[in-house]
């Protein structure tokens, strides 16, 4: 397991990313925090590095992430997009109800890869 990157929040109300492994072909990523639009570019720029690294299969913790608007995720499809261009993919692991809610109010619940993290077989902190 290697970390390549650690994006910690710059206030309690900013976005954190870390890369949690990474192989030649795959990453984990974990996001915590408010995903706004700043964010969300922050985010899918750490995203099109593993790409870029030909790192096609990535996933996308996003059980700690709380969505603040919807251009955010827009910006999180379009970066599912490149990845499907590349004959990759990104799944969004550990979505919760809320989160899934706003990924269906911004009409991405068909586009987006997203596995709920009640279908998890990994404990979640209290």
């Amino acid at each position: 397991m290697c970390v390549t990157a650690v994006l910690p929040p710059k206030t309690p109300a900013d976005l954190g990313i870390e890369t949690v492994s990474q192989d030649s072909t795959r990453a984990l990523v974990q996001a915590t925090g408010p995903l706004d639009h700043r964010g969300a570019g922050r985010l899918c720029s750490e995203l099109e590095q593993h790409l870029a690294a030909r790192r096609r299969f990535v996933r996308l913790d996003v059980r700690n992430l709380r969505v603040v608007d919807h251009e955010a995720l827009a910006l999180l499809g379009r970066t599912h997009e490149r990845f499907l261009a590349e004959r990759g993919t990104l799944v969004l692991t550990g979505v919760t109800d809320s989160f899934l809610e706003q990924v269906r109010s911004a009409g991405l619940a068909s586009e987006l890869f997203c596995v709920e993290l009640s279908t998890l077989d990994i404990p979640t902190p209290n």
